[in-house]
């Protein structure tokens, strides 16, 4: 299959799947790009026309992807832009005595590295600009951009230093997803005072049944900090398990609708559904929310969520129940704004894809999506505090 037709399965598959248009005009801007990418396909790479396309669909869970790709590899550093500036919160032991944490990148291959960020934002799909920052940021500091970068940094006490970074360390030893700085513990914390709990991600169901066996442990908490920063989603049915233990009343999940058009059935259950098969690719099937019931719930006087720009799909269906026990606080910064429940597709040839194929929202449609879920305490660190090996956000829950 030649990349023409991959273009064109891609443009089909997202006006079968993609449930999260904006408006019509949305839809008519991305079809306007499309063909005019297809009259002047000569001028770009079929990966970089991909790329515009995505960037006009501006969504976190829909991408595209070469059959082909290097596996993706860290630098050993993950930054985050604070007080627009671009600052270490975490990295690799190895790199500690030469890179502080609270170091500050000022140029990346000679160029400054907000220039090199702005230029590459394209590479990495977002639904909010923060959460793109952040992405963008992962990727510049991966062998996909460059194999060994050469950065100038400032240390916190003042020190301008160039480093090449000739080494690229394994994800396995260094997770992209952490965004929390690492001078706080990432391991949990049990205590009927004061329990803290880092939760990357709701994938792994094992990882939650034995937090919450840890909990019914103490049967009772004075406060339980829940730290979901950096979280990357998973299945959302884990993550209503732990809320069962928080909550003394019925919680409401988001409302969600799909294209009728099996968009739903193949994301979910990998399937088609056969009743769907004469549907209009406009209708829409809109799915009730999930109530989460109070199971055996646990004696907690107060629980703190931290979150932050990267806290997305289902991280962010445990914020919008968390939002309603009445003892529980949201600290940090607004959520990515993505749903996720994306569709895996072949586009033939070196390309395939995936498609968010669920549109949530709270009250009514385009709610949450591209606008993500605010906290009730908006606490941002700051290049000071960093420096001086200060979480912001987690000393504000502990003081609350």
């Amino acid at each position: 299959m030649s990349d023409l037709e991959s273009m064109l399965t891609f443009w089909r598959y997202v006006h079968k799947f993609f449930s999260n248009f904006t408006s019509t005009q949305h839809r008519d801007e991305f079809d306007r790009q499309f063909f005019e990418l297809i009259s002047e396909r000569s001028n770009y790479s079929t990966y970089a026309a991909f790329r515009k396309l995505l960037h006009c669909l501006n969504d976190a869970h829909t991408d595209v992807f070469p059959k082909d790709v290097i596996p993706l590899l860290s630098v050993g550093l993950k930054t985050k832009l604070i007080d627009s500036k671009c600052l270490v919160l975490n990295n690799l032991v190895q790199l500690r005595d030469s890179i502080p944490i609270g170091s500050e990148i000022l140029l990346m291959n000679e160029q400054p590295i907000i220039e090199v960020m702005q230029n590459n934002l394209s590479q990495v799909s977002f639904s909010t600009r923060n959460h793109g920052i952040s992405r963008v940021l992962k990727y510049l500091l991966s062998n996909r951009y460059s194999a060994n970068p050469r950065i100038v940094i400032n240390t916190p006490d003042g020190l301008r230093k160039e480093i090449v970074l000739e080494s690229v360390f394994d994800l396995k030893t260094f997770p992209l997803s952490q965004s929390q700085p690492s001078f706080d513990s990432i391991k949990n914390c049990y205590s009927r005072d004061t329990s803290y709990l880092y939760i990357p991600s709701f994938a792994n169901e094992s990882d939650i049944e034995l937090v919450i066996q840890e909990l019914r442990k103490l049967a009772s908490i004075s406060k339980l900090i829940i730290d979901v920063r950096g979280n990357t989603g998973g299945n959302s049915v884990f993550a209503t398990k732990l809320l069962a233990i928080l909550t003394h009343k019925q919680l409401m999940g988001a409302s969600w609708r799909s294209l009728s058009f099996n968009a739903f059935q193949v994301a979910y259950f990998h399937n088609l559904d056969p009743r769907q098969q004469a549907a209009n690719a406009s209708d829409w099937y809109v799915g009730k929310s999930e109530t989460v019931f109070p199971d055996r719930p646990i004696s907690v006087n107060k629980i703190c969520v931290l979150m932050d720009c990267e806290t997305i799909s289902a991280a962010e269906d445990f914020l919008l129940y968390a939002k309603q026990i009445d003892n529980c606080v949201l600290i940090g910064e607004t959520s990515a704004g993505s749903s996720g429940m994306p569709v895996n597709l072949d586009l033939g040839g070196n390309y395939w894809c995936q498609i968010s194929a669920k549109h949530d929202f709270i009250n009514e449609p385009h709610d949450f999506i591209r606008k993500g879920i605010k906290p009730d305490y908006e606490v941002y660190s700051t290049a000071d505090a960093l420096g001086n090996r200060i979480d912001e956000q987690l000393e504000f829950a502990l003081d609350w």
